[in-house]
């Protein structure tokens, strides 16, 4: 198997998705948890419906769907996007810092096993996939509660020869960058000003067109999209201005239904892995 990616928006033709089934509540890992499982705990029963949903979407699509094994350990196993991420021909494993999610990387095995290029695996301090946004030859990457300064230098001393990494500082509680900033089609990125170092909101100003959105969408996530090309994206139901503003720009936006997943900290962005997009030319 071989795996390709070189953007957020090119065009998805295979992903590796995560169980949701197996999910059970454990003490609080995030803020958005912290919230819901204190007074609106999510319901097994509509975290595996509105999933389902979403995997029936990707296949009608035309996307490929890989799994990776189910760990009864392992509850949050339905966001990939954090385990794992192909940065160009490469498969990265990464390092994650809370204890209840650190054996996740060993359900990689079968893919790991199947792949017929590079695999690297985060040897030095801990880098999650949501803080990393691929830009052709730019790694944006978060630095974040889930990111620290030694895996920034893992990145740049496994991928600086070939990438420009840049560094994004998030203020904190934020978790990751995907819950403050992604890029989607036409050159934009959803972004929530609030949660980025001023340097860096102006490093994103100077590159992208910004469509920002508001605490409470941010809250909800509205920024974690998933594009399955430069001229569609998966967004989440409630978020009507903010569907309505990527029409506006010329986006097909497809809504889902996906607020129950959120109580747990990610949306549609989290939980896919993309290991082939097809490439862009302008990157």
């Amino acid at each position: 198997m071989n795996v390709f990616a070189d953007s957020e928006v090119g065009a998805l033709r295979s992903v590796l998705l995560g169980p949701i089934d197996h999910f059970r509540l454990h003490p609080p890992i995030n803020e958005t948890q912290a919230h819901y499982f204190a007074v609106a705990p999510p319901s097994v029963e509509l975290l595996v419906r509105q999933h389902e949903r979403f995997v029936e979407t990707l296949a009608r699509r035309g996307v490929d769907i890989h799994w990776v094994e189910r760990r009864d350990d392992s509850p949050e196993q339905v966001f990939t996007r954090d385990v794992a991420l192909v940065i160009h021909d490469t498969f990265v494993v990464c390092a994650l810092k809370e204890p209840i999610r650190r054996n996740e990387p060993k359900a990689l095995a079968p893919v790991l096993g199947a792949l017929e290029g590079p695999a690297f695996e985060v040897t030095d301090g801990v880098v999650e996939g949501g803080d990393i946004v691929l830009d052709g030859h730019t790694l944006y990457v978060g630095r974040s509660i889930r990111t620290n300064p030694e895996g920034i230098r893992w990145l740049q001393e496994h991928f600086g020869d070939r990438f420009e990494i840049v560094p994004l500082y998030l203020r904190p509680p934020y978790l990751h960058l995907d819950v403050v900033f992604n890029l989607v089609g036409n050159g934009l990125a959803l972004v929530y000003p609030p949660a980025l170092e001023e340097p860096s909101l102006q490093t994103l100003r100077q590159r992208h067109r910004l469509v920002p959105v508001t605490a409470e969408e941010q809250f909800e996530l509205a920024t974690n999209v998933l594009s399955l090309s430069p001229e569609t994206v998966i967004s989440d139901a409630r978020q009507h201005r903010v569907n309505a503003l990527l029409r506006q720009h010329g986006l097909d936006v497809v809504e889902l239904e996906y607020n129950e997943v959120i109580k747990l900290g990610g949306s549609f962005r989290c939980s896919t892995c993309p290991l082939v997009r097809e490439p862009l030319a302008n990157v």
